[in-house]
């Protein structure tokens, strides 16, 4: 017969237990699904972890319905109509739909181009749009050159009543990585208007949080390594005024021609996969925004970026071009909130951005989900 443990050493083990248990901050509770084959990661701080469920199932609910909404290859979508009717007739369009076209527009004309919406035909041809398969050559030039007569954001005619028309017959728009930072946004918004808070939300490559992840605790990400899987190249703090963070890496999908491989992401300007940038992100007040911007970088790179970061000053970016050893720039703001890990923290330069001029437009006239 085994001999119980005497009581007082039971007490002390389970006050020892219990001590070492308070040394670590308990992780917070977290919920992962997939939407719309995109990752979802749903978190609450630990002061309201009983929310956990609620939360999440509003949030993936929500998602889920926005995405089906905004997908041009669903029959009696919007975006379905107007890509085979829009280039002869003006066709009205729901609120959220149109919400995001305006926007999009309006990045377009932020970016010069290299973030466009009208880039869909461009993505089909080089088998990036949904259930495209890789072409088993690239696309002619004379091809891409036929197809880029239809490109560019001023072939989109947008009406304050909630109307769309293309001027070019062969313009369409689709929003292959946008409708999930959208379709996050109006989520998170949704939650905060339900009085939830503490939360964190990711949908594919793009996060938004609300409020603190405890009182003495900002909300955190990961930032994943561009060419390992797995890696990361450090940790961001989000925040609370800079409240979404969107990652886009060049090689999380490639397409390879013989001995050339290329990323997934296209230069809209050229018609051509982008090259020379692997790892943009951004910090931005919404996640439409983050990831409108995140994918200009990329096209545009270092030398591009200031420019256009200059007419984006509610935002933070990082850019890693394509290069060994690792090199990192990081505007100001971006720099103050990443923990890059070594060797990463010593490769760390600063981006320097224009000042935007107090007399020049608003950087922001379209309504964005950030409020």
């Amino acid at each position: 017969m085994i001999n119980p443990l005497p009581k007082p050493r039971l007490l002390c083990a389970a006050l020892l237990l219990a001590a070492l248990a308070g040394c670590r901050p308990a992780p917070p509770p977290v919920m992962e699904s997939t939407v719309a084959n995109h990752a979802v990661r749903v978190e609450v701080g630990a002061a309201v972890d009983n929310q956990l469920p609620q939360v999440a199932g509003a949030a993936i609910a929500l998602m889920t319905e926005t995405l089906s909404d905004l997908d041009a290859t669903r029959a009696g979508s919007d975006l379905h109509k107007l890509n085979r009717v829009a280039s002869s007739v003006r066709l009205q369009v729901a609120r959220e739909t149109f919400r995001l076209i305006d926007l999009a527009h309006h990045y377009g004309a932020l970016t010069g181009g290299a973030f466009d919406m009208t880039a869909a035909p461009l993505e089909e041809v080089w088998g990036l749009g949904a259930g495209g398969v890789t072409p088993e050559e690239e696309p002619a030039d004379t091809l891409l050159e036929g197809i880029r007569a239809g490109v560019g954001h001023d072939h989109v005619q947008i009406s304050d009543q909630g109307a769309v028309a293309f001027t070019a017959p062969n313009t369409k728009i689709g929003f292959r990585l946008l409708a999930p930072a959208y379709a996050l946004d109006l989520a998170v918004l949704d939650l905060r208007r339900r009085g939830f808070s503490s939360v964190s939300v990711q949908l594919g490559g793009v996060r938004r949080v609300l409020g603190m992840r405890s009182p003495a605790e900002a909300w955190s990400a990961d930032l994943p390594h561009p060419y390992t899987v797995g890696d990361t190249i450090g940790q961001v703090s989000l925040g609370d005024s800079k409240s979404a963070l969107a990652v886009v890496r060049l090689y999380e999908r490639t397409m390879r021609f013989g001995e050339r491989t290329y990323g997934h992401i296209l230069d809209p300007r050229s018609g051509r996969p982008a090259e020379g940038t692997v790892l943009a992100a951004v910090l931005a007040p919404s996640a439409t925004m983050a990831q409108a911007l995140a994918q200009a970088l990329l096209v545009l790179g270092v030398e591009g970026a200031p420019e256009v970061l200059r007419d984006f000053p509610k935002c933070e970016a990082l850019i890693m071009p394509d290069q060994r050893p690792e090199a990192i720039w990081a505007t100001p703001g971006f720099a103050a909130r990443l923990v890059a890990r070594p060797p990463l923290a010593s490769r760390v330069s600063v981006l320097e951005v224009p000042v935007l001029s107090p007399v020049e437009p608003a950087e922001e006239p379209a309504p964005a989900p950030d409020s």
